[in-house]
């Protein structure tokens, strides 16, 4: 749902921009502008995507304008602020709006800045929990990026940068045909156009590639946010757009062998379908055969956050199934389990009897030395010398949930002490 949100106010400007600004347009895109904003963080790279649309559109007739031109633009941009910021306060009910700048404890160092800068009884005109939500994510941000972050590449954990992470994150993470037909239509921005049709087609692949490339290169090479896809997940619309106007174009290109042009599409399309099929309804833990075979997976998948508690349900349906009352948990999210009705109790860095249930990030991705978990409410975090499920890497499951839970049974006559460290 957030890569459609970001997707709208780009198809909303790029017509409003053909049809001529008016203020109902400016209306409406400022209400899908908040809708962006509200549902992602990340999308405030239309801040800087937009402005770079415009002129590609207008050329030099986006600056040589009259005065009253000018006037008309502010006016309209005005509408789009009251518009973006309304909706946004809307979605929270208007809960804190106005609130005081020094009501907050700020975490991270971006609003730290922000707060000596601008005296502390400025109203803020968004609501409270957005704000604390923002500064929250920004001080994560902060100490999982840049130079201090650590980056799970080629199996190990290193420090940032690591510049090759974000192409080969988004090389591995989607379907190889969706990749050729991507790379089908960048050879199609290169080639010269020979109709006016084309000539449109042209234009409409060179933006889409633009609000994709800023975006990459954005949040790759100046945020360095190595959280995996999630951040890179605004692209992947864009690059579907692209691919279907590749596959077009390519039909168009072999005008002499249109059946042989629209065979290849089909086959292409059809491997997308059947891996995807193979995928469900298993997609956060998806590679494609660039990363090798799924033995692989566990150990080479660049994205260290593929875990976002999408197993959990089934591995409750498969404690009833079993008849398993209680079970040892590593789960590497930061929600209580007991939530979906798992009873579980902290699993000790070591071999203990009973029936362990331990999320593969902690296994093969094992943040080093510290487990953390969500207890009654509380976040808690246990530090030791080695990694804390370390010992489990070499071991194979008894059970595996989805894609993202191993399980390892640990009763009576089970030899653990020989299976230990």
């Amino acid at each position: 749902m957030p890569p459609a949100f970001s997707t709208w106010p780009i198809r909303a400007f790029l017509y409003f921009d053909d049809k001529g600004w008016k203020y109902f347009y400016a209306l409406v895109f400022g209400i899908f502008l908040g809708a962006a904003f509200a549902v992602k963080f990340s999308n405030l790279t239309l801040v800087l995507i937009l402005p770079l649309l415009y002129f590609l559109n207008k050329g030099k007739s986006a600056i040589a304008v009259s005065g009253r031109q000018w006037l008309l633009r502010v006016v309209k941009t005005a509408i789009v602020i009251f518009a973006c910021f309304f909706l946004i306060n809307a979605a929270y009910g208007f809960q804190g709006t106005f609130h005081r700048l020094g009501s907050h404890d700020f975490q991270s160092r971006l609003l730290q800045r922000v707060n000596k800068a601008i005296p502390e009884n400025t109203p803020v005109p968004l609501p409270f929990h957005l704000v604390r939500g923002f500064d929250l994510q920004s001080r994560d941000n902060e100490t999982m990026s840049g130079k201090d972050a650590l980056v799970r590449w080629q199996g190990q954990w290193t420090n940032g940068p690591v510049h090759q992470f974000f192409p080969w994150l988004f090389a591995t993470k989607l379907s190889i045909s969706l990749l050729g037909l991507w790379l089908i239509s960048l050879f199609f921005i290169l080639k010269k156009p020979c109709n006016k049709q084309q000539s449109l087609e042209r234009s409409l692949l060179i933006k889409y590639f633009t609000v994709a490339a800023v975006h990459f290169l954005f949040m790759a090479y100046i945020i360095q946010m190595y959280f995996g896809i999630r951040y890179m997940m605004q692209i992947i619309p864009f690059v579907v757009v692209m691919a279907s106007l590749g596959g077009g174009q390519l039909r168009k290109y072999f005008s002499r062998r249109r059946q042989a042009a629209a065979v290849l599409i089909f086959l292409i399309a059809a491997n997308g379908v059947l891996i995807t099929y193979r995928a469900t309804p298993h997609y956060l833990g998806f590679n494609n055969i660039l990363l090798g075979s799924k033995q692989n997976w566990d150990k080479l998948d660049p994205d260290p956050t593929s875990d976002w508690g999408q197993d959990l349900v089934g591995l409750k349906d498969w404690m009833d199934e079993k008849g398993i009352e209680e079970i040892y948990m590593g789960y590497f999210g930061t929600i209580d389990p007991q939530f979906y009705g798992i009873d579980w109790k902290v699993p000790p860095p070591r071999p203990e009897e009973g029936v362990w249930a331990v999320s593969r990030n902690y296994i093969y991705r094992d943040l080093p030395h510290s487990f953390q978990f969500v207890r009654e409410g509380k976040l808690r975090i246990i530090h030791q010398p080695k990694p804390y499920f370390g010992w489990l890497a070499g071991r194979e499951p008894t059970h595996r949930i989805g894609r993202s839970i191993n399980i390892y049974d640990f009763r009576k006559g089970t030899n653990i002490k020989k299976q230990g460290p």
